[in-house]
């Protein structure tokens, strides 16, 4: 979809949304089942996903961690978002890229020293790049 269509779109559902705020409201089921060792499978509408964590701490590494897909939520977020608002304003743009770097302390899910047993994100940056038209 073009800029120009996807900012037809965006005012068009402004539009119904200011009328109408209750067809902005979603509501939506997602479950995460653990079948085998540690592999995951998340499904929420007609989506499917598979999460696993690496073989040096058990898992089969039958699919990307929880953590990236984390990380992939938050830097897939940003970057649509930032095409959404470039498309509506009207600025011209070819892409969007986010790089987003983070620094975390996976310890806390392994260790049983009385630790907390959370993941600990210590450090989340991001860089965002434009291709201007």
């Amino acid at each position: 979809m073009n800029q120009q269509a996807m900012q037809v779109a965006l005012q068009r559902a402004e539009h119904v949304f200011s009328k109408h705020p209750a067809t902005a409201q979603m509501s939506t089921i997602a479950r995460a089942t653990v079948r085998d060792g540690m592999r995951c499978e998340f499904s929420e509408d007609d989506w499917t996903f598979v999460a696993d964590m690496p073989k040096p701490i058990g898992g089969s590494a039958s699919g990307p961690t929880p953590s990236t897909f984390v990380r992939a939520a938050l830097s897939t977020c940003l970057a649509i978002g930032y095409s959404m608002r470039a498309a509506y304003l009207g600025v011209p743009i070819r892409g969007v890229e986010v790089e987003l770097r983070a620094e975390a302390d996976i310890r806390g899910p392994v260790l049983r020293s009385g630790r907390s047993a959370e993941l600990s994100l210590s450090r989340l940056s991001r860089h965002l790049r434009q291709r201007r038209a």
